[in-house]
């Protein structure tokens, strides 16, 4: 019924972050082997675990240093009770897409006035979400200053720092080496393309 994106990304951390060097030697959760490869590569220990009440116990007793996610999920788990150092931009961005699903018989079960003002919801939100998000995003890191988080956004020059110090393509590369070890032969086509939707995004911007 509709695909979405989700907040930019921040790194929140119990410890002081004068900038993302400082993550080097400590432990981070980030849900997606991808992004887990990219914490690897600038110095981290990257951790998975399940997203809820056991992310916040994890912050509890000491074991996790840090998480990277989309700043509104961290203000929403109030992360930055246990880990108020906070790094944000808007340059940065997990890459999930968050799908609103029905099941195909429930939906061919509804009547056509309820699957009209589904579809015309669908429509709207997704003429309006992006202008809601932008104005939303200033709030939110105010809400968490105000909750006590030292939240500083990212310079551009961190930010470019960032991708080099990720080596998110050779993250990438590997990823196609294993889809190919697997015999996905698309796995490199599909990545070629997704890598040119990326960057005609970004410059159009």
């Amino acid at each position: 019924m509709l695909i979405a994106t989700g907040y930019p990304l921040a790194f929140f951390s119990t410890h002081p972050l004068k900038n993302l060097e400082d993550i080097k030697g400590t432990t981070w959760r980030s849900a997606s082997f991808w992004h887990q490869g990219f914490l690897r590569n600038a110095g981290a220990t990257p951790v998975t675990m399940p997203w809820g009440p056991q992310t916040v116990e994890a912050f509890k007793t000491g074991t996790l240093d840090g998480i990277m996610v989309n700043v509104d999920s961290g203000y929403d788990l109030k992360i930055q009770k246990m880990a108020p150092d906070v790094l944000v931009s808007k340059e940065l961005w997990l890459g999930h897409v968050y799908l609103l699903v029905m099941n195909q018989k429930v939906w061919n079960e509804l009547a056509q006035q309820d699957k009209d003002a589904i579809t015309r919801a669908a429509t709207l939100a997704y003429k309006t979400a992006g202008s809601v998000m932008d104005s939303n995003f200033e709030p939110q890191l105010d809400a968490l200053r105000k909750d006590g988080a030292n939240v500083r956004e990212l310079q551009h020059s961190e930010v470019t720092h960032w991708k080099q110090v990720t080596r998110y393509q050779d993250a990438q590369a590997q990823w196609v080496k294993q889809q190919e070890a697997q015999g996905n032969t698309l796995a490199a086509p599909v990545m070629e393309k997704v890598s040119v939707m990326m960057t005609e995004s970004m410059n159009s911007r």
